[in-house]
């Protein structure tokens, strides 16, 4: 110590064997300063913590958001609901449609294989979506639940659950009925099965509620992400040149028929779900019992959309 530097201040400190010693003065005021450093790591420690949070409430209890490179803004979604139709014209405007085409014909593979999976994905999620349009494509739950019923039958994706439930083997021939499928569907925890048929509303519509709603039964999706781009002063989409769309989409379409006879309690085929052969019109399976169980079960979703539906 220089000259010209003052002696510290010192005061008395009794030590363990109880005999005292001088300490110096400044050694509280260390101890205060080493207290609050704590402190401000302990406050940075929770905000990580409250985004780590918020980005698990935001990944879990439904499908991951679309959410626009640029922040402008994201997209809530759901299968059976356009979600094909959806996830192309996102990957179109955010410029990423090229990418994902390289990728795989498929466009779902490319979302799930590559965009969730980057680093700048997860800090958007961390972020939050304050500040952005948020986006809502929705279908009529009753008619969602049709499309999901076809699903089921056109593909393997439910007969595990479906035989197990029904104790018998679904794998083949006739798979089962709407009505069975509703059977299922009044079994299960409709907030969390399988998504191609669980309730549409998600955690993170209550944290970041919609700006806007699309319900593709009333509204023309096409014309109502056009109005979304309006808003936000992005290109206009001209979806007839969307060749990607088209051509995925153009095989998904059924073959109806006329014959409605028994459709609520008829087993239907995975031929007639993929298209080769015809299946009821929506009409025939749709009962009164039909209506009338699956707006029970996803009254959730009514009361959430009732001003859409």
């Amino acid at each position: 110590m220089s000259a010209a530097d003052p002696a510290p201040q010192t005061r008395r400190e009794e030590t363990a064997d109880g005999t005292r010693r001088r300490s110096p003065e400044g050694s509280g005021v260390r101890r205060l300063k080493s207290l609050r450093n704590g402190l401000s790591d302990l406050g940075r420690f929770v905000g990580l913590r409250e985004d780590r949070q918020r980005s698990t409430k935001l990944r879990n209890g439904g499908p991951k958001p679309l959410i626009d490179p640029q922040g402008r803004f994201v997209v809530y979604w759901s299968p059976k609901s356009a979600c094909t139709t959806t996830l192309i014209w996102f990957l179109h405007v955010s410029g990423m449609e090229a990418e994902a085409r390289a990728h795989g014909a498929w466009p779902h593979r490319y979302r799930i294989d590559i965009y969730n999976r980057t680093d700048a994905y997860r800090a958007a999620l961390a972020r939050g979506f304050s500040g952005m349009r948020r986006i809502r494509v929705i279908r009529d739950p009753v008619d969602r639940a049709l499309s999901s019923f076809r699903h089921a039958v056109g593909t393997s994706y439910a007969d595990e659950a479906m035989a197990r439930f029904l104790g018998r083997d679904v794998g083949r021939g006739a798979k089962f009925s709407l009505k069975e499928f509703i059977d299922y569907l009044e079994a299960e925890d409709i907030e969390r099965t399988n998504t191609h048929h669980r309730q549409q509303l998600q955690p993170v519509e209550k944290l970041y509620p919609p700006t806007d709603v699309i319900n593709i039964s009333r509204t023309d999706l096409f014309k109502g992400l056009n109005e979304v781009e309006a808003v936000l002063g992005m290109d206009r989409t001209d979806f007839s040149k969307l060749e990607w769309l088209h051509k995925t989409e153009a095989p998904r379409k059924p073959v109806v028929a006329r014959q409605t006879e028994d459709a609520y309690t008829r087993r239907m085929t995975s031929r007639e779900a993929r298209g080769v052969a015809e299946w009821p019109p929506k009409d025939a399976l749709l009962t009164t019992e039909a209506k009338e169980r699956l707006t029970r079960i996803y009254r959730a979703d009514i009361e959430a959309y009732r001003d859409y539906l």
